[in-house]
This record gives C-alpha cells, sequence and structure tokens, in this order.
C-alpha cells in the first residue's frame, strides 16, 4: 500500500469519526492507531461494539488495505545454531554462523563431523560443522564449472560422507569426500538405472553388508498406495537385486515395509558416559 493510499485511508477514517462526533475525547491519530492494528478476531468481535465501528472496519473499502500494510510481516527465514552437549543442563546459541544451515534436508553424521548440502545451489555446495572445535566450512564439491542440475542428498559410505548427484531417469553419480583436509572430492561410482528404475524414485542409503550399494525404491501405485521397496546394487556387474527382509505383519497378514533405512553401528557404551571433563564429548565409532 502507497503512501498515498495510506493518507486517503486515515482521512475517509477522519471524516467518519468527525461525521458521527462519538470519539471527541480521543484524538484521531489514537483511533486509526488502534483500529488498524488489532487482530482480525478482535476485530470481528468489536465490529458489533457500536455503529462507528462497523462503518469503519466493514463499510470502508479502505481500511482493509491500511489494516493489512500496518500487521506483522514475516520475518523471513531466521538461522540460528544451538547446542546441547551430553551430561549439560541447557542448550547453548552459537554467536558466530557464518553459513545458513539449509534446514530443507537433515544433517548426516561422519566422523564426528554433521554434514547439510546447501539444496539445489549451483555450483553445489556442502556446509560441514566440526562437532570438537564448533566451526563451520563450506566445501565446494566439484573442483571447476558448473554441472547439470539435479536433485542432490548426502550419504554415508563406510568411513566417508558422499554426495550423490540424482539425474532422473538415468544415472546417478557418487562423489566421495576422499580429504576433508584439503577437501578433495572423488567420483566413486556412476550407477545407470535399469528400465524399470529409470523413472521411480531410488535414493541411496549406503553400503550393504558385502560392499555393494543399498537404495529405497519408492513406487506410488494406480491406487494412490505407496509401496517402498529395498534394492542392492553391485558396481561390478551393475546389477540391482531385490533385498528382502523379514519385516513385521500387520493384521491383514501384509509386510510393514520401512519408510527409512539408517546406518547402524553397535556399541555397549552407555549415552550416561559419554560426558568428559570439559563437558563437551564426541563418540566416534
Amino acid at each position: 500500500m502507497s503512501s498515498l493510499q495510506r493518507r486517503k485511508a486515515s482521512r475517509r477514517l477522519q471524516r467518519l469519526v468527525c461525521k458521527k462526533n462519538e470519539f471527541d475525547d480521543l484524538p484521531y491519530d489514537v483511533v486509526v492507531n488502534i483500529l488498524s492494528r488489532l487482530p482480525i478476531t478482535t476485530l470481528i468481535r468489536i465490529k458489533y461494539t457500536c455503529k462507528l465501528w462497523r462503518s469503519i472496519i466493514i463499510d470502508d473499502p479502505l481500511f482493509p488495505e491500511l489494516h493489512f500494510s500496518l500487521g506483522v510481516k514475516n520475518p523471513g527465514h531466521v538461522y540460528g545454531i544451538q547446542v546441547f552437549t551430553l551430561g549439560g543442563e541447557s542448550w547453548r546459541e552459537l554467536e558466530h554462523v557464518p553459513y545458513p544451515a539449509p534446514a530443507r534436508h537433515g544433517p548426516v553424521y561422519c566422523n564426528g563431523v554433521l554434514y547439510w548440502s546447501a539444496g539445489h545451489s549451483v555450483p553445489y555446495f556442502v556446509l560441514s560443522f566440526d562437532l570438537d572445535t564448533e566451526q563451520f566450512q563450506k566445501r565446494r564439491v566439484f573442483p571447476t564449472g558448473n554441472r547439470i542440475v539435479g536433485f542432490n542428498y548426502l550419504v554415508v559410505l563406510g568411513e566417508n560422507v558422499s554426495f550423490v548427484l540424482d539425474l532422473p531417469p538415468d544415472y546417478l553419480e557418487v562423489w566421495r569426500l576422499m580429504d576433508e583436509k584439503k577437501n578433495i572430492w572423488v567420483k566413486k561410482y556412476h550407477l545407470c538405472r535399469t528400465p524399470k528404475l529409470s523413472r521411480t524414485g531410488f535414493k541411496l542409503s549406503g553400503l550393504w553388508m558385502n560392499g555393494d550399494l543399498y537404495g529405497m525404491r519408492t513406487i506410488k501405485k494406480k491406487d494412490g498406495t505407496i509401496v517402498k521397496r529395498l534394492y542392492s546394487y553391485n558396481a561390478e556387474s551393475e546389477k540391482y537385486t531385490v533385498i528382502k527382509l523379514p519385516f513385521t505383519k500387520n493384521r491383514n497378514a501384509e509386510s510393514i515395509l520401512p519408510c527409512l533405512v539408517l546406518n547402524h553401528v553397535g556399541s555397549l557404551i552407555s549415552p550416561s558416559k559419554i560426558v568428559t571433563a570439559e563437558g563437551r564429548n564426541l563418540l566416534c565409532q
């Protein structure tokens, strides 16, 4: 709403107030300030209080725009990082955050560092946060030039974090971070999709027990139901194999398929013991 329209709306409200002679004890600016800043729910209730208020709130065509222009504005994305240490009593907010952590995708953990994919930005970046030093680092995945835009995400393959570039319907590229200090990424895998997997959602999840890659395929049937299946991929033979696991059955004796696949490493260490003398702990499997 422009300043000219705002002045016109104010003058129109002033004429209504003066015409009714019902707010002689209140300055005009106070009336405008109160009515134009009240919440919608309050305005709906008070419009029945008197005819003047109803004429201002309901009948005046400029009042809705004036009220909207003075309402609470969305400040946009506000980023902040808080850290909670096991054994501590409260969260700590980091004062200096040089890069906003992408909220669209959750982080992956590898070797004491959290990694975020920078979404769909090109050239591709990965944001890392060292849990020991509490320092951020912006990492460029590809050394030079921009690459074809595609869907991307991060996974942990063995002892390294990997950047997966999904370029449907043809293939997936897997770039592994081989040197964290020098930020060296190496293309480790090039997965060509089979005809059955060419136009379906196939997301890489990690390494299988025999060293094969594995991932989940999401299929939407004609009736709208969603089916998820696990596949393994052998890089040498370039073949996909369905992974059959003994999933839990429902009442209809149907397998309850997983919605998410995560890497798991067994440990006998209790979380209650993960506290160092400095109040900060880093447990590396």
